[in-house]
């Protein structure tokens, strides 16, 4: 934790708590996730995640450590436009924009199949919205707790 400064709590979830924080080094936001003791489950699940290649439309990981107090955290990427239910209640998108932000969700599920993995829970909540440089807003896939990596037995 000596790279980040005082973490703020931005969430939690079946898998832990998720925080933000700067890097020092960098001086980026990054999401820190606490995983709890029944998260430790799937990290060979997110493990294979992060060796897939990056694609626009999925939260990057950045990595994962170890707390001094043993706590694990996986570093991503912090997408400051909330989930996807909370940035359409408060920005009203026209249909223009929700049929770009389906066409979006459905390259990066299609991204994350090509890979062999399937999330397994698609819903507003798992879905974030990071803005671009030019003022526009761009839906990311994220939370993998469920994910699946598929062996080639099973594709």
């Amino acid at each position: 934790m000596e790279r980040y400064t005082e973490k703020e709590e931005i969430g939690k979830g079946a898998f832990g708590t998720v925080y933000i924080a700067t890097d020092k080094v960098t001086g980026e936001l990054h999401a820190l996730k606490e995983l709890n003791t029944e998260a430790k489950k799937i990290l060979p699940e997110l493990g294979a995640l992060m060796k897939v290649k990056p694609h626009p439309g999925v939260v990057k990981f950045k990595g994962m450590f170890i707390t001094d107090e043993g706590s694990t955290m996986l570093t991503m990427e912090y997408c400051s436009g909330g989930n996807l239910d909370t940035f359409w209640q408060r920005e009203k998108p026209n249909l223009e924009i929700k049929h770009s932000f389906m066409k979006e969700i459905s390259e990066a599920l299609n991204h994350l199949h090509q890979n062999g993995i399937v999330h397994r829970d698609i819903k507003p909540e798992n879905i974030l919205v990071a803005p671009d440089e030019h003022g526009g807003n761009h839906p990311k896939l994220a939370d993998f707790g469920q994910a699946k990596w598929l062996t080639v037995k099973q594709i």
